[in-house]
């Protein structure tokens, strides 16, 4: 699966480096709180939801709501910086609310409004969101400094532009979750056995292996296969 017959706007590295979106030098401008990262505090550097091992690799935190892309799958990484640079070229203030999610955050929000307080906020038990697959999103309005779930008037009209836009790179909103864009034609059967759309890198695989061995449970739900080539058999004794 890929994104070879919708509008390609990407013209320099996704992800960490130099050049690359939300991170390195130059990385893309944009309005407060930015492409791929949480509101800037003062107007400073974007924040991103991740931290550097010494040799540099990415330290997830399962208990952090992310907004880093390089966790996303190609697909849906295109298909986001597509719909943000859209959204902003029409002055829609809808940003980047979360990317990839952990499974052991994907339990806490559903938890809500069942075993802690609050009110119901996710359907989704731990593995069966397309978040934490890193091929879903939310998009949440930024308004005055502030995220809004607002849909009264003209808000409407902005929530049903971003799922318009998305319908454009092959994504699909859910009913019941505005904010959700997932890529579409997928099954949830498929992804726990590991089946996933072509063209996964290793920052995405990386990130899905390490979140997968990390799952406390015996209810992972993730079949997923290393790509390292079969071991040679070894020479009977």
């Amino acid at each position: 699966m890929s994104l070879t017959n919708k509008p390609q706007f990407l013209q320099m590295p996704i992800g960490s480096g130099g050049g690359g979106v939300g991170s390195g030098s130059p990385a893309i401008p944009s309005k407060p709180p930015g492409i791929g990262s949480n509101p800037p505090p003062n107007g400073s550097s974007p924040i991103r939801s991740n931290a550097l091992t010494v040799d540099g690799g990415l330290i997830a935190d399962p208990n952090m709501r992310r907004t880093d892309l390089d966790s996303l799958h190609p697909v849906m990484r295109e298909a986001t910086l597509y719909l943000l640079r859209k959204l902003e070229a029409e002055g829609i203030p809808l940003r980047l609310f979360e990317s990839f999610r952990s499974p052991a955050r994907q339990a806490w929000l559903y938890a809500q409004g069942r075993t802690r307080a609050g009110a119901i906020v996710s359907n989704a038990e731990p593995w069966d969101s397309y978040h934490q697959y890193g091929l879903a999103a939310d998009f949440v309005l930024w308004i005055e400094g502030s995220w809004s779930w607002s849909t009264v008037g003209v808000h409407s009209m902005y929530w049903k532009r971003l799922h318009k836009i998305g319908e454009e790179v092959g994504l699909e909103p859910l009913s019941w979750e505005t904010p959700h864009l997932q890529v579409a034609d997928l099954a949830l059967q498929d992804l726990k056995k590991g089946k996933f759309p072509d063209g996964g890198d290793d920052a995405w695989r990386d990130n899905l292996e390490a979140v997968a061995i990390g799952w406390d449970t015996d209810k992972s739900g993730l079949l997923m296969a290393s790509p390292r080539p079969p071991a040679p058999k070894l020479p009977k004794p």
